[in-house]
């Protein structure tokens, strides 16, 4: 009987509160590991459907162009604005628009070229040919942080 009693020693309370410990030290890197990993395939979602969203603006704003230059060109340095579909035609309206809880809209601005007929950021005279589009599309993700992707586009009024 003696025998068989010091067969069964147990853990004593010290080996206990080290393996609770580690346990909970593991099960909450864990915990962090599937929430970061959630958050970056929900950003990478997002940033999925924006860059569909900017095809989206181009191609509407490539065929506003192609109807008539003036459509786009009347919007020029006039503040932010949006597309939108309506009876099979595309307009430019004011302000922001949403799709698939993404927050977008774009400016049209002037575009300066230098005596080469380079682009420049600043001098230069105005091209009244050509056009840039910046476009802004935001969106807040499960912990309230803001993302934003700001893609460009030149647009002109040759017919090629």
């Amino acid at each position: 009987m003696k025998r068989f009693k010091e067969k069964l020693k147990g853990y004593s309370l010290a080996e206990l509160v080290l393996a609770i410990g580690i346990f909970a030290i593991m099960s909450s890197m864990l915990v962090f590991l599937v929430i970061d990993a959630t958050r970056t395939l929900e950003n990478s979602r997002y940033r999925t459907k924006a860059a569909q969203l900017t095809q989206d603006i181009y191609s509407s704003l490539k065929l506003i162009k192609s109807k008539t230059w003036y459509d786009l060109a009347i919007h020029t340095n006039d503040g932010p604005k949006h597309v939108e579909y309506s009876l099979g035609n595309y307009s430019i309206v004011d302000g922001e628009g949403t799709q698939d809880n993404l927050t977008y809209s774009f400016t049209i601005d002037d575009v300066p070229r230098d005596i080469n007929r380079n682009i420049v950021e600043t001098g230069g005279t105005v091209d009244p040919h050509t056009r840039l589009i910046n476009i802004t599309i935001t969106w807040i993700d499960r912990l309230g942080n803001i993302h934003t992707i700001s893609p460009k586009m030149y647009l002109n009024d040759w017919n090629t």
